[in-house]
């Protein structure tokens, strides 16, 4: 501690002093309340025995600095009048303090201070303690005794929170696998007031086996409700590359983003609902400041479309010279009904040339483009101990294999790829029947170094 030349001799007297007194001199605090972020005062009131007069007084201050942010004492009018100065060190959680000064004159009794406490404005406690410790008092001719405070306990008056008002999804209605949605809450009070916005999609307010996200704007990460609505999978940070995955849907972390305007927070999602996920869906909309919960809101309406899909690629990202991947594809009269499936890892989908592998289900069969993307190389069997290649990649049947669960084709292809062909590339993924496709769709990227 760093204190003035006076306030060394008055604390040497404090710690010298002979102990005289057989009663302690009381410093009481009165106490108080305020809201998160405010100051509240305290006076600090001297009580010595009848027969004592007390010339110097030392005490410690202690807190949780998760409550109160910092304290201040200064002296009253009476402790000034009476000749003594105060002389207090602030540290973190701890502020000590000193008053002494002329001798012969006794510190006089009741209020000879006032505390300032400031509380913290992130607090959620309903109480702040302020501890007393190290008390000692001392007279004019040495004599000294104890000085007893009780703590106090400061009430922390938490405003009354308000929920804040969903307003809309855009598009309000619509027909497609993917979409780039627009969530909207408005808090009268500002954005700051909203902590969270929650977007349901499902035929009813059931999180069972939807797609149930929910977005923290203080962390700007957004979280997804397992199947069994029994945890949260996340956390994704808004705007970066990755995605969240259920059953239901998958949440692309690029393509999703947040903005303040005014009082509200504009959400950004972009959604790809799985085939299994298809039909009437409704887009339920509610917001939370604390604990005050907006109610959910019918915001719109979506009709995803059963149709053969290509679900996944796994893994959809990474880097190597050669991998075993697993495409996953979806047909809504059965996995077995898929007739072709093409994989194409390519910088993009163009004409059949690049790394193109073709496989046919009824007959368990790969191909392989051959590099003018003219014919097929091939045929290879699902299993067997044959290699097809081209000057891009070779595909080995012997690792690569098919299997069918329900409405589900999963088809394990292994890749080499060669040196000349490295760079970013593109997972792209089709699977038809004798009579629709899906469409060729990205389901990846992958790294060949």
């Amino acid at each position: 501690m760093k204190f003035h030349l006076q306030t060394l001799v008055a604390a040497v007297v404090l710690c010298t002093a002979a102990r005289s007194f057989g009663q302690p001199v009381i410093m009481s605090l009165s106490g108080g309340s305020g809201a998160p972020g405010t100051a509240v005062k305290l006076s600090i009131s001297l009580t010595p025995p009848a027969s004592a007069r007390v010339s110097a007084i030392q005490w410690t201050f202690t807190y949780s600095n998760r409550d109160i942010s910092s304290v201040s004492v200064t002296l009253a009018p009476s402790g000034s009048g009476a000749g003594k100065s105060i002389w207090c060190n602030p540290d973190p959680g701890r502020y000590t303090c000193i008053v002494a000064g002329k001798n012969a004159n006794p510190l006089p009794v009741g209020v000879i201070a006032n505390a300032l406490v400031q509380l913290s404005s992130s607090t959620l406690s309903s109480s702040a303690l302020l501890q007393v410790s190290g008390g000692r008092a001392a007279s004019a001719n040495g004599s000294a005794q104890s000085l007893q405070a009780a703590n106090v306990s400061i009430s922390i008056v938490h405003p009354l929170q308000s929920a804040p008002v969903p307003r809309s999804v855009t598009p309000s209605g619509g027909t497609s696998s993917a979409q780039v949605f627009q969530a909207v809450a408005s808090h009268s009070a500002g954005p700051g007031q909203i902590d969270a916005i929650y977007l349901l999609v499902n035929d009813s307010i059931d999180p069972k086996n939807a797609c149930y996200l929910v977005y923290y704007p203080a962390q700007n990460t957004v979280f997804l409700m397992n199947d069994a609505a029994t945890g949260w999978l996340g956390p994704l940070v808004v705007g970066r590359n990755g995605s969240l995955a259920n059953t239901q849907c998958t949440l692309n972390g690029a393509g999703t983003r947040s903005q303040e305007s005014g009082t509200t927070v504009i959400l950004t999602l972009a959604l790809y609902f799985k085939p299994p996920f298809g039909g009437a869906r409704t887009l339920y909309l509610r917001a939370a400041n604390g604990s005050a919960y907006s109610g959910w809101q019918a915001a719109a309406w979506w009709n995803v479309p059963s149709v053969i899909a290509a679900v996944s690629s796994t893994p959809n990202s990474g880097r190597g010279s050669s991998q075993v991947f697993v495409f996953t594809f979806y047909n809504p009269y059965g996995g077995a009904n898929l007739t072709d499936i093409y994989a194409q890892i390519d910088t993009y989908v163009k004409s059949q040339q690049g790394c193109y592998v073709m496989f046919n289900y009824p007959r368990r069969q790969f191909l392989l483009m051959n590099d003018a993307g003219t014919i097929g190389l091939g045929p290879a069997n699902a299993g067997s101990n044959s290699r097809l290649s081209n000057s891009h990649c070779t595909l080995n049947a012997a690792a690569s294999s098919v299997r069918v669960q329900g409405n589900y084709l999963y088809l394990t292809v292994a890749l080499q790829f060669a040196h000349s062909y490295a760079g970013v590339k593109d997972i792209n993924l089709l699977a038809s029947n004798d009579r629709i496709n899906s469409g060729w769709q990205q389901r990846g990227t992958w790294v060949i170094p």
